[in-house]
């Protein structure tokens, strides 16, 4: 009757684990990170000879080289956010490396923010064409 109790709790199913298993789970492991750095490695390799255009990427599309101080922060927070969540990541992986840890709300609103603040600039650089097509509707732009 006790071992009955034991295996109904669960104490007596907890084996060792497989020594097969944990090499297959190294292996692939292992498979996966060498996925991710070749193509981390072949998109900086891209960037780096110029195979992937950024030409324009913070600039404004006034037709001039103006920086865009808006796509600057964006990119720029979009960045951090990144960064900040895959160091989460990693910091969840020591607890718990079966699953993903939640987003946190200090991300959710860093990003909003940053999203918020690119579209009032985008929206305030065409409200001047958008007022002068509804007051000169017969003028073409």
């Amino acid at each position: 009757m006790g071992i009955l109790l034991l295996l109904l709790q669960g104490a007596a199913t907890k084996l060792p684990p497989d020594p097969r298993m944990v090499t297959l789970a190294r292996v692939v492991t292992f498979e996966l990170w060498a996925f991710v750095g070749g193509l981390a490695f072949i998109v900086a390799f891209q960037l780096l000879t110029g195979q992937i255009n950024t030409r324009g990427l913070l600039s404004d599309k006034s037709g001039q080289a103006n920086i865009s101080p808006s796509r600057v922060q964006l990119l720029t927070f979009t960045l951090a956010g990144a960064a900040y969540y895959f160091f989460h990541i990693v910091d969840q992986a020591r607890i718990d490396p079966t699953r993903l840890p939640d987003v946190p709300n200090e991300l959710l609103l860093l990003l909003g923010g940053s999203h918020l603040i690119y579209l009032g600039a985008k929206a305030a650089s065409l409200l001047p064409s958008l007022l002068r097509r509804i007051t000169n509707p017969d003028r073409q732009q």
